[in-house]
């Protein structure tokens, strides 16, 4: 071999390993880039079940209060109605006194 055609192939081979350099040095920078994505991804995914376990405990709270207001209506109910009972008997009983068609005995 000449040493011009030596010469060349030296060019070459430097210039492949700079090639090389470079792509190493932009591998380096996009790993670095996805390590960074990486981190924000987790830390939204993170962020995002936290605000989901806060509606769920807040849903969980509102159901149960529903279901609270539910039930003291229905216990409003309940005495409501013998204690209308008691008070239609006791209006029935004034009026029937006050129009003389029981006695007070």
């Amino acid at each position: 071999m000449s040493a011009d055609s030596l010469q060349a192939l030296q060019e070459k081979f430097e210039l492949a390993q700079n090639e090389i350099m470079q792509l190493q040095k932009s591998l380096q920078d996009k790993e670095k880039e996805i390590a960074k994505l990486n981190e924000t991804f987790t830390s939204r995914i993170e962020e995002e079940i936290e605000k989901n376990r806060d509606r769920e405990i807040m849903l969980f709270q509102q159901s149960k209060m529903a279901v609270m207001g539910e039930m003291i209506g229905n216990i409003a109910h309940q005495w409501r109605q013998p204690l209308s009972a008691i008070s239609s008997l006791a209006s029935g009983h004034i009026l029937n006194n006050e129009l003389g068609l029981i006695t007070p005995e």
